[in-house]
């Protein structure tokens, strides 16, 4: 899996296209933090499901409460049909479609008039059925129920949401410049678990506005902000600002 993904950065935004155009029966089951993690990863690529992923994803981050933007514990990116997968998009795909009717399957065994008739696709682990409430329950919190520490997965960690309350005037009749700020980072850890840490204004990123001039000459700043960034499979940058 690793190997193919390495093989292009195009990988995800081909796998992306390609869940998206299943089936309509299918694609209304669709698990929406496979599609965020998909269409994260192809750049958001243009499609109704990418659409509301993409909704979702700010959301999410849209006061109150804050959330992780991508909840990936809720992917099951571990689940798989019998047989080694062929494809990234093959395990995402039955990731994503955790709900769908199970796709069909030929097994050529016994006699070549029945070899190929079509039976219902199973789990790798025969005695291992959940249904997607148990997977979800299972890996919640935890981060991704898979491997993700290699480098091929950073678009994942490279999702950061600021929190921001910044303000600053002049007061009194010696017009005292008076500040206060408060800022917070939301980020990733290396499975995907998500946490946040206490930060300085100054370490917003060059393309959060509304605070330009604070701890200056006391211009006027009044910023409560949700500011959230990211990198897609291929390194291009993307962020999204909510003032409130």
């Amino acid at each position: 899996m690793l190997t193919l993904l390495r093989s292009t950065s195009l990988t995800a935004a081909v796998a992306a296209a390609a869940i998206f155009n299943a089936p309509r029966e299918a694609n209304a089951a669709f698990n929406v933090d496979c599609a965020i993690l998909l269409c994260l990863a192809g750049g958001w690529p243009k499609s109704a499901e990418c659409t509301l992923a993409y909704a979702t994803f700010i959301r999410r981050v849209t006061p109150w409460p804050i959330e992780p933007p991508l909840q990936i514990w809720r992917c099951p990116m571990g689940a798989s049909y019998e047989g080694e997968p062929t494809s990234p998009l093959q395990r995402f795909h039955e990731a994503t479609f955790a709900d769908a009717k199970r796709p069909m399957q030929s097994i050529p065994a016994g006699h070549q008039a029945t070899a190929l008739a079509p039976i219902p696709a199973v789990f790798r682990d025969h005695d291992y059925q959940p249904d997607a409430e148990s997977i979800l329950q299972l890996v919640a919190g935890q981060g991704a129920d898979i491997d993700i520490s290699d480098p091929i997965y950073d678009f994942v960690r490279s999702i950061r949401v600021f929190d921001v309350n910044a303000r600053q005037r002049e007061m009194g009749r010696d017009r005292e410049c008076t500040r206060s700020s408060s800022v917070r980072i939301g980020s990733y850890g290396i499975q995907g678990d998500y946490q946040w840490r206490s930060a300085r204004i100054y370490d917003l990123p060059a393309a959060h506005f509304g605070t330009e001039g604070y701890g200056g000459s006391c211009p006027s700043v009044n910023n409560r902000s949700i500011f959230v960034e990211w990198k897609d499979y291929s390194g291009t940058y993307g962020h999204e600002q909510v003032n409130y």
